[in-house]
């Protein structure tokens, strides 16, 4: 009976001493979290990638020296900075005018923190409170680069509806753009494309602005393009022509296999009541098989209504044998 009291009584001891233990952590997290809440004076470092459109000049520039900075931040804030792996940046994009060529050195160009003061406190403005700037110059390179124009790769991947087609060409606005950056990397560089654009069930005309997918060590001018296609309705019918062939020389005959050919196209529906397919034919010009008595070749269409949006024909080549009349005679 002793002995099982004993054990109540430890038991009831651990059970109170855990208790105690776990109000204790409660108590620090909860006190951590109220003091990691609170803004602190700190000093910041950061590497600045500045931004700028001067003319024969790459893009963007990283500093080699660290903007240092005082600022208030929250606790939270202040030990991610401090014990992040990765360096911390911002990115500026000030007037082309703040920047300053140092003398004698080329390509070499530098900022003053006052100029761009406020630049820096509107990219960290959800962060930090600026205090006070450390530094107060910042020095940057930025290399001379070439420049050509290439032509625009438009990327995409369109569905439509059914009996819904594209009429006309893709129309894009720039066709083509110029590109800067270092010779040997603009010689390996002949195009530039769009990142993806995905439509689906199309039915309607459509128009819309594309990004270009960048390119490493090059700037594309300008940034994105424009496009429009027009969409329209469609019908689509067959119709079966003959084919003959023209061109022939007096004294010799052909004959092709097949002598008729099934067309199925397409048309807008809008054009349904006017269109007519009287004056179409299929032909074969003797001067393409010329020399040859037996060949295998597309015939070519002619007099297509210009209302015609596509089509196909079956089969798309023809056995075509050429022989002197005499031959034919016997």
């Amino acid at each position: 009976m002793f002995k099982l009291n004993s054990s109540i009584i430890s038991y009831e001891r651990g059970r109170r001493l855990l208790q105690l233990l776990f109000c204790l952590f409660l108590a620090f997290v909860i006190w951590s979290v109220h003091n990691l809440s609170d803004d602190y004076s700190h000093l910041f470092q950061y590497t600045v990638v500045a931004k700028s459109s001067m003319s024969g000049k790459s893009e963007d520039s990283q500093s080699i020296n660290k903007l240092t900075l005082r600022a208030r931040a929250s606790g939270f804030y202040i030990l991610k900075h401090r014990y992040s792996r990765v360096d911390a940046s911002m990115v500026l994009s000030p007037d082309s005018k703040l920047f300053k060529k140092m003398p004698g050195k080329r390509d070499s160009y530098y900022l003053l923190t006052t100029d761009i003061r406020s630049h820096i406190s509107e990219a960290t403005a959800d962060k930090l409170q600026v205090e006070y700037l450390n530094t107060d110059t910042l020095f940057f390179l930025f290399p001379g680069v070439v420049s050509k124009e290439v032509p625009v790769a438009f990327k995409a991947k369109i569905s439509f509806r059914d009996q819904y087609m594209q009429t006309g060409e893709l129309k894009l606005e720039p066709e083509t753009v110029t590109i800067y950056g270092e010779q040997s990397v603009l010689d390996k560089t002949d195009s530039v494309y769009t990142q993806l654009i995905v439509m689906k069930n199309v039915s309607t005309p459509v128009n819309g602005v594309a990004a270009f997918t960048p390119v490493s060590g090059i700037t594309i001018s300008p940034k994105e393009l424009l496009y429009s296609m027009n969409v329209e309705r469609y019908v689509e019918k067959e119709i079966l022509l003959p084919v003959t062939m023209i061109n022939l020389p007096e004294g010799y005959i052909s004959q092709l296999n097949p002598s008729e050919i099934r067309m199925t196209y397409r048309f807008p529906l809008k054009s349904r009541e006017s269109l007519s397919l009287q004056s179409t034919a299929l032909y074969v010009n003797y001067k393409r098989v010329e020399g040859v008595s037996d060949t295998i070749v597309a015939p070519v269409v002619e007099n297509l209504p210009i209302e015609i949006l596509g089509y196909t024909l079956y089969p798309g080549y023809v056995e075509c044998k050429v022989y002197p009349n005499t031959k034919v005679i016997k």
